[in-house]
């Protein structure tokens, strides 16, 4: 059992407003802001390449994660959310996060998740 625990991949919850990612740490409990001009009128994840400059320079500085090939990843897209999100927008943040070397990438587009809840996800699940 104990081995179990050892080697739980580390989850990484980013709830995305505009122009900015709020990551939480699953297994730190940490929370951090990633700022950048990423976002569109019309879309949050308007740039990019913006975005993903803004992601590695705040994950290199600020040493969020121990790696993120150990992590995998819950994005929450929560504003610009009008008729869901395009099949595009899905991609475009699937591929971000997956460029960044997470090991596994969905999309939430519910109410917020708990500490617990975050925990629990049901990775098998498609959106």
């Amino acid at each position: 059992m104990m081995q179990n625990n050892w080697f739980k991949p580390k989850t990484a919850y980013i709830q995305v407003v505009k122009d900015c990612f709020r990551i939480y740490c699953s297994d730190s409990q940490q929370l951090f802001s990633v700022e950048g001009k990423f976002s569109h009128p019309r879309m949050l994840l308007g740039d990019f390449l913006q975005a993903e400059r803004a992601l590695q320079q705040q994950i290199k500085q600020q040493s969020i994660f121990s790696g993120t090939a150990q992590y995998r990843v819950i994005i929450h897209p929560k504003e610009l959310l009008d008729g869901g999100l395009s099949y595009i927008e899905q991609r475009a943040f699937t591929e971000l996060f997956s460029s960044l070397g997470f090991r596994e990438v969905r999309l939430w587009l519910g109410h917020d998740l708990s500490s617990e809840q975050i925990d629990q996800f049901d990775w098998k699940a498609r959106n």
